[in-house]
């Protein structure tokens, strides 16, 4: 087994296969390396091609080298929705 991680070290991978250049850290943008010199200084884009779904037939399009489905990537790039803030209290205390 190796180990690879990104750059800020928020994405880890164990694996003996590799990890393809595609796969990215959501933080860093940076790719997965065994060491700090084995990042490229551009990731590979994902190569897309459109598979059907066996039970549906509906068309999705999923990236050959890490077989990530297109809507689950768009989905993570968008930022999660912030939660509202909870309501101070205003009550001034005597003492």
């Amino acid at each position: 087994m190796q180990y690879y991680r990104c750059k800020c070290g928020n994405a880890k991978a164990w694996t003996s296969m590799g990890v393809p250049g595609c796969v990215r850290c959501s933080k860093c943008g940076s790719d997965l390396a065994q060491s700090p010199q084995g990042h490229s200084d551009k990731p590979d884009e994902h190569d897309f091609v459109t598979k059907y779904d066996q039970n549906t037939g509906e068309p999705y399009d999923v990236c050959r080298r890490c077989m990530a489905r297109r809507d689950e990537l768009a989905a993570l790039s968008q930022p999660a929705p912030k939660e509202p803030a909870a309501p101070r209290c205003r009550r001034r205390w005597s003492g």
